[in-house]
């Protein structure tokens, strides 16, 4: 009886599947967003059961209670322990602003954003706690090629749409926001050169990251345009790859940027959306869409209860839109300088994270981290910014895997290059 009891506690290998399964999951929840069928087929009524997200967040609920019921084999990592400390302060982060809606003016509209943040929790722990178990290196590839596929979609339904003539201004595909299909672009373009970088040809990879940001600038968010900017100086500045690497990418994707944009189609929609949006109404009249105002409108709300805030949903109770469009002035105006610091030190607790394992992150993902955080500071809601707590998980699966120095005995000379970063990022392309 005590061996057949041994036998059942004992750990089990991580099941690829399951890796597999939660990758998927994760970039569909981050792609479907409120994305509902009755958007395309007006006829069918709407119901919270015809909600993608629903549904891919309870199967993400059903990995993490399985995930509780299996013992695994432990995986020596450097990173276990931040993990924890992100998805636990990200925890502590939601049921804050969860639990002011006992002081929401509008209980009703709170109650449909802890619907919400309730989902986008559930998906952030469940990934985090698969991360932690396994080590994360399927889950992530999981999710980046999904996430390619999905957004590649998106990407050839909006080329058709242009080529076909059926859209001339602001580029949104399946009755989707222009907005977040800016920001899908962005991710899609660090998707494509992760592909390239893992030893995809480089006709297929370089051409698919120029359109991806041709797709951006098509989308007319400049909130996109701006964090695409500011992620590919980042990805540009702490990626390991050479100098000569890094001009052949640039050179490359100018000249592919270059070729659709003076004999494609797609070219004279380039440009008038680039003159419009960008030069006209940004440069030359300084129109924010009305963002200074609502900027305002969020910090003045906050400082009316300044340390616990409004509660949920307080910004569209009182009349002023829909939501704060700055994922710090709506942590602030719905739950105060509680809100806000959790927020910020969950932000300082990623950086500092990796800045002190910058030799060993997997410099694309992090990238993409960069791109939604200065993303939400301009467009979206909490709900909007899942992709924030998404990948402040993702960013350490590479400095999460396992220490193949304490598990093995590798010639010196390994053991010094692995000490300068020589990990999966680097094995592929110098």
């Amino acid at each position: 009886m005590r061996s057949n009891r041994s036998s059942y506690h004992q750990a089990v290998e991580p099941s690829p599947a399951i890796d597999y399964l939660v990758g998927f999951l994760a970039a569909l929840f981050l792609v479907v967003g409120r994305w509902t069928p009755d958007r395309l087929l007006p006829s069918l009524n709407y119901s919270p059961f015809i909600e993608v997200r629903l549904w891919v967040a309870a199967l993400m609920l059903m990995v993490l209670i399985l995930s509780g019921l299996t013992v695994l084999k432990p995986i020596p990592t450097d990173a276990r322990p931040a993990v924890g400390t992100v998805v636990g302060l990200s925890i502590v982060y939601f049921v804050y602003m969860i639990l002011t809606t006992f002081w929401a003016r509008d209980t009703s509209l709170a109650l449909g954003k802890v619907y919400e943040m309730a989902l986008t929790l559930i998906v952030v722990v469940a990934l985090a706690r698969r991360i932690r178990q396994t080590g994360g290196e399927r889950v992530r590839n999981a999710f980046w090629v999904s996430l390619i596929v999905l957004a590649g979609g998106l990407a050839i339904l909006a080329v058709f749409s242009i080529v076909t003539g059926s859209s001339l201004q602001r580029i949104s595909v399946l009755g989707g926001g222009p907005n977040a299909f800016g920001r899908m672009m962005g991710l899609l373009c660090f998707g494509s050169l992760l592909m390239w970088r893992r030893g995809g040809p480089i006709w297929l990879w370089i051409p698919a990251a120029a359109l991806s940001f041709l797709l951006v600038i098509l989308s007319g968010s400049r909130g996109a345009a701006v964090a695409w900017g500011v992620s590919i100086a980042v990805y540009l500045l702490f990626s390991r790859t050479r100098i000569t690497t890094k001009l052949v990418t640039l050179i490359a994707g100018t000249i592919v940027v270059t070729l659709v944009v003076w004999y494609t189609p797609l070219g004279r929609t380039i440009t008038d959306v680039f003159e419009s949006r960008f030069v006209q109404l940004s440069l030359e009249q300084g129109y924010d869409s009305g963002r200074s105002n609502i900027y305002q409108d969020a910090l003045e709300l906050g400082m009316e209860n300044p340390v616990f805030g409004l509660g949920l949903n307080a910004f569209q109770a009182r009349g002023l839109g829909s939501y704060p469009h700055n994922l710090f002035l709506e942590s602030f105006s719905e739950g105060g300088i509680v809100g806000v610091a959790l927020m910020v030190g969950l932000i300082c607790i990623v950086t500092f994270q990796l800045w002190a394992h910058r030799h060993a992150i997997d410099s694309i993902t992090v990238s993409a981290f960069v791109l939604t955080v200065i993303f939400s500071q301009f467009n979206g809601d909490l709900f909007d910014s899942r992709a924030v707590f998404m990948f402040m998980i993702l960013t350490f699966v590479t400095i999460a895997q396992p220490d193949l120095r304490a598990a093995t005995s590798p010639p010196s000379s390994l053991v010094v290059k692995a000490d300068h970063g020589i990990l999966p990022e680097q094995l592929s392309r110098d």
